[in-house]
């Protein structure tokens, strides 16, 4: 059953009269006939009665409400797919690693629910190689990730904003009243941070810089926090978590500078979209904007 023809029937029940008819549809009147007949034998049921006044019969009466339906149903799935393809409805899932949770996403999922309301957003919090994972399998349209990452197939990526790291001190740490910390400063001491697991990468380079004694792992951030208040270590994490609080805790610059880490955003190559590519627009957009720091 062909589209226009179920146009022209409606068109003719509303206007009972093939020439009114054919001139909105823009027919001939010949034209508009032989799409009723191909519809009525299509159905085969006949539903207009021809004569010097055009009417339907009972099945075109039934019909006509159908038909209509059909085509608003129709007008209504042409608009949900043309947003969709716009990034004006749907679905977007973001993974993201604990100090873009911090400093930078909440800002940008803000400023795209205010462009795109109707685009539903899902929030995990997650570490480096979950959050690529969850890319490469499809679980994430997006993953927000930090620098150094491991070779990556399939994937594209784009560095968002460069952040320097910044050590993370008890407060009654010698060197927590320094404008700057150097990895002198930090050699044989307890560095907190996240399991090797998560990225091989940024663990051997942390390691590397600040010789500790030890490292004492921890899942969470917020652990890490309580931890180096305790004064049971110290931390190396990216400026942009510093918008994190904790008492006890003093942020303060590497010295020399230099280290630092890019927050960078992780899509497959093999999957467009419009939601993903809007939501990678705000992100460019709050990732040019000045750090928020926190006190301290």
């Amino acid at each position: 059953m062909r589209l226009h023809h179920l146009q022209s029937f409606v068109t003719l029940a509303e206007e009972l009269h093939f020439g009114r008819a054919a001139e909105r549809l823009h027919l001939t009147q010949p034209s508009l006939s032989e799409q009723i007949r191909a519809l009525e034998r299509e159905l085969g049921v006949e539903l207009v009665v021809r004569g010097r006044q055009v009417r339907l019969t009972d099945a075109g009466e039934a019909f006509r409400g159908e038909a209509a339906r059909l085509l608003e149903e129709i007008d209504r799935a042409r608009d949900r797919t043309q947003r969709v393809a716009r990034g004006e409805t749907g679905r977007l899932s973001v993974a993201a690693v604990a100090s873009a949770m911090v400093g930078f996403l909440p800002w940008v999922v803000r400023e795209f629910r205010a462009q795109r309301p109707e685009v539903g957003v899902e929030v995990r919090e997650t570490n480096i190689r979950e959050a690529l994972d969850c890319v490469t399998l499809g679980a994430a349209d997006l993953a927000l990730v930090r620098t150094p990452l491991p070779e990556l197939d399939d994937v594209e990526s784009e560095p968002l904003r460069a952040e320097p790291w910044v050590a993370l001190l008890p407060d009654d740490h010698p060197a927590a009243a320094q404008e700057a910390v150097g990895p002198g400063a930090l050699a044989g001491g307890t560095l907190i941070f996240f399991p090797r697991a998560y990225s091989a990468e940024m663990y051997d380079e942390l390691v590397a810089y600040s010789r500790p004694a030890q490292v004492r792992e921890v899942l969470h951030i917020t652990t890490a926090f309580g931890l180096i208040a305790a004064g049971m270590g110290f931390s190396l994490q990216p400026a942009g978590l510093t918008a994190f609080t904790h008492a006890g805790v003093r942020a303060r610059p590497l010295a020399p500078p230099g280290l630092e880490s890019d927050l960078v955003a992780v899509w497959r190559r093999d999957d467009p979209s419009a939601v993903r590519d809007t939501f990678l627009a705000v992100s460019r957009a709050v990732a040019a904007r000045p750090l928020r720091p926190g006190s301290g």
